[in-house]
């Protein structure tokens, strides 16, 4: 699984993958690529230092939860991303 769920004007990029070998039997990382010090791939309870300072740190978890919740997500897009959250039982869900 590959999906891009978000690509910022300076072409960093939001999947959530299985491509990682760690995660290639198992539940989705968040992976970040681009110019960003945060570039890497991600576990949802993760916490990122936020480059634009919108908040002192990002969750990879809070990420994924605004994106589910936009309009238009497939049922796969949807699966994806619960399997990504469920890694994280005390965190957000959808």
């Amino acid at each position: 699984m590959h999906i891009l769920i978000a690509t910022r004007e300076d072409g960093t990029t939001y999947h959530l993958t299985t491509e990682p070998l760690a995660s290639h039997q198992g539940p989705p990382v968040l992976r970040i690529t681009g110019g960003l010090a945060i570039a890497g791939d991600w576990k949802a309870k993760d916490q990122l230092w936020d480059p634009l300072d919108v908040e002192p740190f990002l969750l990879p978890a809070k990420l994924v939860v605004a994106w589910a919740k936009l309009p238009g997500r497939s049922p796969n897009e949807i699966d994806a991303a619960r399997a990504f959250l469920a890694t994280w039982p005390e965190g957000p869900q959808i």
